[in-house]
């Protein structure tokens, strides 16, 4: 529920503009509007310059922070046992592919239902460093995959 400020550059004021979708517009027809969008939204705004008519279009991304351990310890002791990625299943379309440092691939998910207990097909993997890349594939927009690493301590 995070707000973002939009603000046309051209177009005659005085006419006034014209935003959609206006539910999530604190003043649809202001040069300079707050946008609430609940979720990824494309804003239209028309304006007019003397008889002609302009659109244009912004896409706001509405996204949740998503905090990645660097490190979790898979050892049945009840802490820290499963690689817990916050905020990564609400996107759905996520793809994360997690690779030992020989480049080989150890685990893939979509969308993280279920939190990595550090094994490969029901084989523990042993202690050591992994990397992973997480593309988040959302709709419409063209954001750069999350990579990092993460430590594996028996």
């Amino acid at each position: 529920l995070e707000s973002a400020s939009l603000d046309v550059l051209g177009g005659n004021g005085g006419l006034g503009y014209v935003w959609s979708p206006a539910e999530y517009v604190d003043n649809p027809s202001a040069y300079s509007v707050i946008v609430t969008p609940p979720s990824t939204t494309v804003f239209e705004v028309i304006g007019f310059v003397e008889q002609c008519e302009y659109s244009d279009q912004v896409l706001i991304v509405v996204g949740t922070d998503i905090d990645v351990p660097n490190a979790f310890s898979p050892n049945d002791d009840g802490i820290n046992d499963y690689w817990k990625i916050t905020g990564l299943s609400s996107y759905t379309r996520s793809r994360l592919t997690l690779y030992d440092r020989w480049g080989q691939e150890v685990f893939r998910s979509i969308a993280y239902p279920n939190a990595w207990n550090g094994k490969r097909r029901s084989t523990q993997v042993p202690a050591g460093t992994y990397y992973y890349i997480i593309e988040l594939n959302e709709p419409g927009v063209d954001l750069d995959p999350i990579t990092g690493n993460v430590a594996v301590i028996r």
